[in-house]
């Protein structure tokens, strides 16, 4: 699982359009106690072999935003 959340740090924080609006908050389950919205959590739920060279893994990942930034919300999902 380790693989998995690191790759998946690289490419969030790799995405111009993620981290104009979450910058590098994003957190393994939870975030850090006094972190502000808008960030990022995700949670690695099962890994998945596919074969032998590779698997995979159902990985789910949760936006954060204050409760007045529905629209800010949106259009991040929407990119």
């Amino acid at each position: 699982m380790v693989q998995q959340s690191e790759a998946l740090f690289s490419f969030l924080t790799s995405e111009a359009d993620f981290t104009a609006v979450m910058g590098t908050k994003i957190y393994p389950i939870v975030a850090l106690e006094g972190v502000q919205p808008p960030f990022a959590t995700y949670r690695i739920q099962e890994e998945l072999p596919t074969s032998q060279d590779g698997d995979a893994a159902d990985i789910q990942l949760f936006c954060w935003f204050a409760a007045n930034k529905y629209k800010e919300c949106t259009t991040l999902v929407d990119k």
